[in-house]
């Protein structure tokens, strides 16, 4: 039985499939594969961290250049053959490892145990995700995580 929040993430993917399809039909004649795509992911997720609280252009820039190729990495998997490698690479690496360090830089930065707290949290729910191979509910909010910091660092002095 399909809830209300399963045909959403559906329709939502249906809809982003459509749209990026051209340019992962350009990736996969580049001979691209959906794991090197997210390996990108991984490195300009790590990139966007690291310049959060010290460059907002950078921060902006790795930020969505993340975001675009996590969307695209998906399509291309779609697409092409999915590895269970890839599948636990883009939903433990990508997904939930770029959530813990920006939430231990945020406090950090901040010199505040939340985020420490919330990364740890985090962390620990990734872990019970992972042992039960994918199969456990998870929220994955990277990308409202980053969304947010994004909008809200400029405030910050």
């Amino acid at each position: 039985m399909d809830t209300f929040a399963q045909r959403i993430v559906r329709r939502f993917q249906r809809k982003r499939d459509t749209l990026l399809s051209p340019f992962a039909d350009v990736l996969i004649h580049l001979h691209l594969s959906a794991n090197s795509i997210t390996i990108i992911s991984l490195l300009s997720g790590l990139a966007a961290v690291y310049f959060l609280f010290h460059n907002y252009l950078l921060l902006v820039i790795f930020g969505f250049l993340h975001l675009l190729t996590d969307s695209l990495d998906g399509v291309v998997a779609r697409r092409t053959k999915t590895s269970a490698l890839g599948t636990y690479l883009d939903h433990i690496c990508n997904d939930g490892l770029l959530v813990i360090l920006l939430m231990f830089k945020i406090g950090w930065y901040l010199h505040d145990y939340a985020g420490y707290l919330s990364g740890f949290l985090y962390g620990l729910a990734l872990l019970v995700y992972a042992a039960t191979r994918l199969q456990a509910p998870m929220l994955f909010t990277r990308t409202i995580t980053l969304i947010g910091v994004m909008l809200f660092i400029p405030l910050f002095p």
